[in-house]
């Protein structure tokens, strides 16, 4: 581990298992392009996470705004296990 992968999102699924959804330096293809996450947001107080940094869709996926080691920033879906 180093502090370009020294943080991460874990989710929890239905059985109470820890499941590791998106870590820093994990790799994305967005917009035909591979891109390193470098972020990963995190709400605040008082945030709503229907408008916040994650938001769960009606099929209970989850999206994740990440920032990218280029600059840019995107949701990412992750469907927890």
């Amino acid at each position: 581990m180093t502090t370009s992968n020294d943080n991460g999102f874990w989710v929890m699924n239905g059985l109470g298992e820890l499941k590791l959804a998106v870590r820093e330096g994990d790799v994305f293809t967005m917009g035909g392009s591979p891109r390193t996450v470098s972020t990963i947001q995190s709400l605040s107080p008082g945030n709503n996470a229907s408008v916040g940094p994650r938001i769960f869709t009606a099929d209970g996926t989850m999206k994740i705004l990440v920032g990218f080691t280029d600059g840019t920033q995107g949701y990412i879906e992750v469907v927890v296990p």
